[in-house]
């Protein structure tokens, strides 16, 4: 759960970095108020391979339900909930990836602000 929180955080802040009217009067647009992991990858351009794009889906679950319920009222929202011994390695990877892209949108945000 935690791992899909940063993930989270780490999409949303590279979203709001590049899309500056994203956020007017101190609200998100309604786009950027979902927990779909994979529609704010695609939106922020970033594509992984099979296995991490398999790990995002599962911490999906976790960001979506964890943190309310301890299961999904449905069945069919438990499957893919067990974990794997790749998993650390591979939020690793996703982490330093967003990371680094955060960090080339914040640092092309402050190109634009200061002239």
């Amino acid at each position: 759960m935690l791992a899909g929180y940063t993930i989270e955080a780490l999409l949303k802040g590279i979203l709001v970095a590049r899309y500056r009217d994203a956020v007017t009067e101190g609200r998100l647009a309604t786009w950027l108020t979902k927990h779909n992991l994979e529609n704010l990858l695609t939106r922020a351009g970033i594509t992984l391979d099979d296995p991490l794009l398999a790990f995002i889906r599962r911490v999906n679950v976790a960001v979506v339900w964890s943190g309310r319920y301890p299961v999904p009222k449905e069945r069919a929202r438990m499957e893919g909930r067990l974990s794997s011994s790749a998993d650390l390695e591979w939020f690793e990877d996703i982490y330093h990836r967003l990371y680094v892209r955060l960090q080339i949108e914040l640092d092309r945000t402050s190109e634009v602000r200061d002239p």
